[in-house]
């Protein structure tokens, strides 16, 4: 009998160390994703509404006070999305299977990405975050 209670606490203390590596990962991937979607909005609060670019899958724009130009995108041949300054680039998430910019009226941007996630059974999933935006900046 001490012999089957210790073999089923065995495998539920197993299946229990699973799980968390498992939620482990996925709060990870959104962690990640979260920031760099939480650094791009700080990044368009000083942004200048006059020269920004942008496409379905790039954005770009001035700082204001000057500086260096500041452009978001996603490598969809490794999944990162990355952040540019200059010659200075620096992913800011992994994982990440859809990146889209939508500019609306002049300075409204929407912002929409797209990670993927271990679920908690193992298999994968995608989480969609969205931001919206008004560039306060002329």
């Amino acid at each position: 009998m001490a012999v089957l209670v210790n073999g089923v606490a065995l495998l539920l203390t197993d299946t229990g160390q699973q799980m968390v590596a498992r939620h482990d990962s996925q709060m990870t991937a959104l962690t990640s994703a979260q920031m760099a979607l939480d650094r791009l909005s700080q990044d368009l609060r000083q942004a200048r509404q006059a020269n920004i670019g942008c496409s379905a899958t790039q954005l770009s724009f001035d700082p204001v006070g000057g500086g260096q130009r500041i452009t978001y995108d996603r490598d969809a041949a490794t999944g990162t999305h990355t952040r540019t300054q200059g010659a200075a680039s620096q992913t800011s998430a992994t994982g990440i299977s859809s990146l889209t910019f939508n500019c609306q009226t002049p300075g409204l941007i929407k912002v929409q990405l797209t990670a993927s996630v271990t679920t908690p059974r193992g298999g994968t999933g995608t989480q969609v975050l969205t931001s919206q935006l008004q560039v306060p900046n002329p």
